[in-house]
């Protein structure tokens, strides 16, 4: 299913998926989504590996894993959740 598909699916009665949102937190999901979407296209790889590889060193100088959880910039976690989703996507 394409993503438009489905932002229409899940508008439709009974789904409930945006419910008790307001219109500034469902363009900030829908645009996450649509993030993670593209995260799954390997002429991107490249670039979100180099992206990864940074943050790998960036993390390296912190000692304390609890500290840099609450250190990570909403960017640091955005990528992280991407790099999760094209693993959980990727055929073995």
């Amino acid at each position: 299913m394409f993503p438009r598909q489905a932002f229409r699916k899940m508008l439709q009665p009974g789904f409930g998926v945006f419910n008790g949102l307001t219109d500034e937190e469902r363009k900030r999901l829908r645009s996450s989504i649509l993030r993670l979407v593209e995260s799954t296209d390997m002429q991107k790889h490249l670039r979100m590996v180099a992206k990864l590889g940074a943050l790998e060193l960036k993390m390296s100088h912190f000692e304390n894993r609890e500290y840099l959880a609450a250190q990570l910039e909403a960017p640091d976690r955005d990528l992280l959740l991407r790099c999760v989703l094209k693993m959980a996507v990727r055929p073995i």
